[in-house]
């Protein structure tokens, strides 16, 4: 009858068959070839505002695999969709694997957009009472173009 050997890993084997009486065939080599290397790629959304947590990351279905697909950001948390909002600038590693448990992982970086500051210089009012103050400010970082707006 048969045999046959399970949970044998990937790459070169030897194997021989023995009789009752001791009798072995010669070794035959046998190579078990690696299954296929789950791979996808991502999309990284970055956050809008420096040290907001609004970038997302969205994982295209890998093209080997069998589906359904499930997604990870940290190895032990599956979710089936392949979008991950909410999360601020940072590298994440994310993981995905197919029906089988077959799994791959990737890295990707949401970015943010640098601090958004402000300065500003003023001329005084001329005489008490009067309205010819001048207040000129200017912005740097965050994301241009910039609006303004004074008393609200």
């Amino acid at each position: 009858a048969p045999h046959t050997f399970t949970n044998v890993s990937a790459g070169p084997h030897k194997v021989i068959a023995t009789d009752m009486n001791g009798c072995t065939t010669d070794s035959i080599d046998v190579v078990v070839v690696p299954g296929p290397t789950l791979t996808t790629t991502a999309v990284a959304t970055d956050a809008l505002c420096n040290g907001a947590a609004t970038g997302s990351i969205t994982v295209a279905e890998p093209t080997i695999g069998d589906a359904p697909y499930e997604y990870s950001l940290d190895g032990t948390t599956w979710q089936p969709g392949n979008v991950f909002n909410g999360l601020a600038a940072g590298s994440y590693t994310v993981f995905f694997r197919e029906k089988f448990g077959c799994q791959g992982n990737l890295s990707i970086t949401v970015g943010e957009p640098p601090a958004l500051t402000a300065s500003s210089n003023f001329t005084p009012v001329i005489c008490n009472g009067e309205s010819n103050g001048v207040i000129t400010l200017s912005a740097a970082g965050g994301t241009a173009p910039y609006e303004y707006s004074i008393d609200g």
